[in-house]
């Protein structure tokens, strides 16, 4: 295995709050936020009355960021003919029916609005595309002061476009389903005109024994993944989800979804710090908010791990069962989210109302924290006591954990001489063992994310070494490593040697160019290689890394090249709260 030392400085602030217990949450024990009863943060957009019904809204927020229309539909599945806009981004609303085509009065079903450009010409068109008769549509070409209806696509729906995507050739994909037989399908078909055509619709999901529909697809963080979640309309389960790597040219087999996103109809954002929330109306099995309008928040890596998130977020009551969702999901230049969907807003008489709640994350991760927390009185960590010095003994210090691929919790200290092993997230712990019986250790531990190894990697003495488990911990063997001088001469044995031990555990690389990269900070400490503080001020930090860590027993034979020519722009890693690798490996997903 080979690690290298750069001479970039590398700052890096280590911060410990101790070894804890990993806090888990089950279907029903993700943290739950209900803002539906905050009358203050409700806009009425169209009232229902005893004789009319509400239904089925879409919205879309300008380029201006507060230009906002919103299309719906009278019944349930009902005829078009509804629109207003909002020039306040959501907070008040004016009804424009009589400015649009009489035609668009006998189009039904769920009609979508989408704002789309013609890259050609550099036209900009608001569509509004509804289900019946075979796919009808308005169109927009001065920003929604005046419409025209267009023919029908012709394409065979049960709705229309539940979502388009713009493709990195500036094309677009829509996405919607349709029955085959007694089964639905997910379909999609592409424009390269800004709407006015579009490709010969095909079928990307069909899954036996399910009914896959309405899909909402965005994109990964990277720009480099779309994913698609899908309304599972049996409900027998939670819902789908597939991707694309290759800008909808392939899909991967749909699978089912986190128990937490399990529902009809999703729309959602990135929020203004990366994280996504995403709208529908919850079908989670045994959710307390069972077909009520809810919202997910978690992040893109959480959807295609299967983790469950941070918390959801109870946006709306229904009055009438599961008949909500169908939303529309705007996020202003503020941060303000606008959740737009149809209800029974009330008890009594009144039909469904087309209504959005606006609120903020900082809003409702403040009440997510604090419903973690309870009684404030009590201690929020459960504190341990994993190692103590044993009686006339030197201090055990520098501890390290991390979580294996198996969910095996490992807690080091001793510079990784002794260890604990947790199977239950923390909460109870194996007896303390010595890695190797006997032996003094001085590194620190790394996860090849690659291989599933354990290494524990001693690189400051004169013949460096690792440690490395195959078997979750249950055996180490010892092996010979080579760690090459930096540019500067420095960081082996005899010249200012490299130390890791009071540094963070590794890392491996998972994205970009060097994908599969070892990486881990440490620190030189020039003249001699010790710790007097009269030769703090030339202390500095760096980096080692290898990319050959993924191999099963290659761990010979390093390059001794510096990481600056390895890596175009660098790795830098800034003191306290900013922190960054820039270069190919900043794209995440």
């Amino acid at each position: 295995m080979a690690f290298i030392l750069t001479s970039h400085c590398i700052r890096l602030t280590l911060v410990v709050i101790g070894l804890t217990a990993v806090i888990t949450f089950g279907q029903t024990a993700l943290p739950l936020v209900d803002i539906s009863a905050e009358t203050d943060h409700h806009v009425i957009i169209a009232e229902g009355t005893e004789t009319v019904y509400q239904g089925h809204p879409t919205t879309v927020l300008m380029a201006d960021g507060r230009t906002m229309y919103c299309v719906w539909n009278i019944g349930h599945g009902g005829h078009a003919g509804p629109m207003a806009v909002s020039r306040d981004a959501g907070l008040t609303w004016k009804r424009m029916d009589d400015q649009l085509p009489d035609g668009f009065s006998t189009h039904e079903n769920c009609p979508s609005i989408y704002r789309l450009m013609d890259v050609k010409t550099g036209t900009v068109r608001l569509w509004v595309f509804s289900a019946k008769p075979d796919m009808p549509r308005i169109v927009s070409e001065d920003g929604g002061k005046t419409w025209r209806e267009l023919p029908a696509l012709g394409f065979d729906c049960v709705m229309t476009f539940s979502s388009i995507v713009r493709l990195k050739d500036a094309t677009y994909m829509g996405f919607y389903h349709r029955r085959e037989g007694e089964s639905l399908v997910v379909l999609q078909t592409g424009t390269s005109d800004g709407g006015l055509t579009w490709s010969e619709p095909r079928v990307i999901a069909r899954v036996e024994g399910k009914l896959p529909c309405e899909p909402f697809v965005f994109r990964s963080p990277n720009q480099k993944e779309l994913c698609c979640l899908m309304r599972e309309n049996t409900h027998q389960g939670t819902s789908l989800m597939m991707f694309s790597s290759d800008e909808g040219e392939t899909w991967t087999h749909p699978v089912a979804t986190i128990w937490e996103l399990a529902g009809d109809r999703h729309q959602g954002v990135y929020t203004q710090d990366g994280r996504l929330l995403i709208a529908f109306r919850d079908r989670a099995p045994n959710s307390p908010t069972y077909g009520h309008f809810v919202a997910w928040v978690g992040t893109y890596a959480d959807i295609k791990n299967g983790k469950p998130g941070e918390y959801r977020i109870k946006l709306l009551h229904s009055h009438a069962g599961s008949d909500c969702g169908y939303p529309g999901v705007e996020i202003t230049p503020d941060g303000t989210i606008v959740a737009t969907t149809y209800i029974k807003y009330s008890v009594g008489p009144k039909k469904h109302s087309v209504v959005s709640t606006r609120f903020k994350m900082e809003e409702t991760d403040a009440s997510a924290a604090a419903s973690l927390i309870g009684d404030r009185s009590a201690p929020f960590f459960q504190v341990q006591t994993l190692f103590k010095t044993p009686e006339g003994e030197r201090n055990i210090r520098m501890p390290s954990i991390l979580t294996a691929p198996t969910g095996t919790v490992f807690a080091f200290a001793d510079g990784c001489s002794i260890m604990r092993k947790s199977s239950d997230n923390g909460r109870t712990w194996s007896a303390a063992e010595e890695v190797a019986p006997g032996e003094k250790l001085h590194g620190n531990i790394i996860l090849d994310e690659t291989s599933g190894d354990l290494i524990i990697l001693s690189p400051s003495g004169p013949d460096p070494y690792l440690y490395r488990s195959t078997d979750d911990g249950k055996s180490w063997r010892k092996e010979p490593v080579t760690v090459s001088a930096n540019v500067l001469g420095q960081g082996i044995h005899g010249s200012s040697p490299i130390g890791i031990v009071a540094m963070e555990p590794g890392i491996t690389l998972k994205y970009g160019e060097h994908k599969g990269r070892l990486l881990i900070a440490g620190r030189i400490q020039p003249p001699f290689g010790n710790n007097n503080q009269e030769y703090w001020m030339y202390n500095y930090n760096t980096a080692i890394y290898s990319d050959d860590g993924g191999i099963v027993c290659a761990f010979y034979g390093f390059s001794t090249a510096d990481v600056s020519a390895k890596m175009p722009h660098g790795i830098f890693v800034s003191i306290l709260d900013e922190a960054w690798i820039t270069g190919a490996d900043a794209q995440l997903p």
